[in-house]
């Protein structure tokens, strides 16, 4: 899959680093960014510097305006952040950036995908249901600030994504 995305006109790239790799304006932008999910700038930096970490960053020309934080170990994946910048939301944007992600992950034989999101989080969980993940367990009481129950969702990337 190219790793460009043209809407509306307008010229995007999406571009795999590790954690370790992130250019400094990058790494600012998702440290601030994460503060939307209460990720601390030490947790952040934490994740950065684990060598299982990879982020796809979504540009547009040269500015950051989204993008996915996931861990892999052998054949199972992780995502932990999908994030698109606010002005940049309501274009399809966050599902091609996830497209993108999903079909990196099945070319290199990642076989089963996770993540979790807070219950009330309605947009994320309809996107990532259109997608293909699939509700699999509710942890209680998950989160905090508020206290929520957390999704937790599964796609079997072998099964195929749905488009």
């Amino acid at each position: 899959m190219n790793n460009e995305i043209n809407n509306t006109a307008l010229h995007m790239q999406i571009v795999p680093f590790k954690g370790l790799q992130l250019p400094d304006n990058v790494r600012q932008f998702i440290i601030e960014a994460n503060q939307a999910f209460n990720w601390s700038k030490v947790a952040s930096l934490s994740d950065f510097d684990n060598p299982l970490s990879e982020y796809y960053v979504l540009f547009y020309e040269k500015a950051v305006i989204g993008y996915v934080g996931l861990q892999h170990v052998l054949n199972e994946g992780t995502l932990n952040l999908v994030y698109i910048e606010g002005k940049w939301r309501k274009q399809g944007l966050g599902q091609q950036l996830l497209l993108f992600v999903i079909d990196q992950l099945a070319a290199r034989d990642i076989s089963h995908l996770f993540l979790e999101v807070r219950e009330s989080n309605q947009a994320a969980l309809a996107l990532y249901q259109k997608v293909g993940f699939e509700l699999i367990a509710k942890r209680k009481n998950y989160y905090r600030n508020p206290q929520e129950d957390a999704c937790i969702l599964q796609m079997n990337l072998r099964e195929g994504v749905k488009k």
